[in-house]
């Protein structure tokens, strides 16, 4: 049987991981985001189009560079960031403005 954590439980050793190690926030938005990459990319060997459909949440600023990362690679991404803008996490602000000083549309 494979354990999958809670999302308090994942939230905890987030904040850990952030207070304790000291690894910021955003870089391990970037590395869950490049894992994910790794993954759809196992599944499926080759992706041409992806529409990232996000929130205002932490969550949405991972998939920010989930679709970030995938265009990178080639992919054509559409990005759709969904909900209260001036309501956007800190962490997913960032990701919005690396997307928008990128030259891509949101």
């Amino acid at each position: 049987m494979k354990y999958a954590v809670t999302a308090a439980e994942m939230k905890l050793y987030d904040q850990k991981t952030i207070s304790e190690i000291g690894i910021s926030s955003l870089v391990l938005m970037e590395r869950a985001a490049l894992e994910a990459v790794h993954a759809l990319l196992a599944e499926r060997k080759t992706i041409r189009r992806a529409l990232i459909v996000a929130g205002t949440g932490n969550n949405g600023g991972d998939g920010l560079a989930v679709g970030r990362i995938l265009a990178s690679r080639g992919v054509k991404v559409t990005f759709l960031l969904a909900g209260n803008w001036d309501k956007l996490s800190k962490e997913t602000a960032v990701q919005k403005d690396i997307l928008l000083n990128s030259g891509f549309s949101i």
